[in-house]
């Protein structure tokens, strides 16, 4: 069995990260999703991933197949797709949640989840995001 420990990257960051995840899960906020994609931005900028990748296409189906094959222990309650625009197409960020709605990781600091510049993304996705940054996957 893998331990965890709890990442906290900077106490501020943490706080308001965990709160508008809430808000946003929720429903209490609507313009929740704007401040986690933000905050979302700043804690990737500042936490070490294995990658990127790079893909041609980024497909619904990829996104599931991988929180189903990688999902750490029984930890893991939620995931969250995160999309930035890139000038190569898009930065996607996949990372896992637990039942506290935060980020899951292994004990060296490293997120369980996947950082990928797509050149694409597919309809599905497309359609999820709508207006939106991020996608809360349950």
């Amino acid at each position: 069995m893998i331990l965890l420990k709890r990442f906290v990257l900077n106490s501020k960051i943490s706080k308001k990260m965990l709160k508008r995840i809430s808000d946003l899960i929720t429903g209490k906020s609507k313009n929740a999703f704007n401040d986690v994609v933000d905050l979302f931005i700043e804690l990737t900028d500042k936490i070490p991933f294995l990658g990127p990748d790079v893909l041609d296409k980024l497909s619904y189906e990829s996104v599931i197949e991988f929180f189903v094959e990688n999902q750490p222990e029984d930890l893991v309650v939620k995931g969250a797709l995160l999309r930035q625009p890139h000038e190569q197409g898009w930065i996607a960020i996949q990372v896992f949640l637990n039942n506290n709605n935060q980020l899951v990781h292994k004990v060296n600091n490293t997120l369980y989840g996947r950082k990928l510049i797509v050149h694409d993304i597919d309809l599905e996705l497309k359609n999820l995001f709508g207006q939106n940054d991020i996608i809360i996957f349950e």
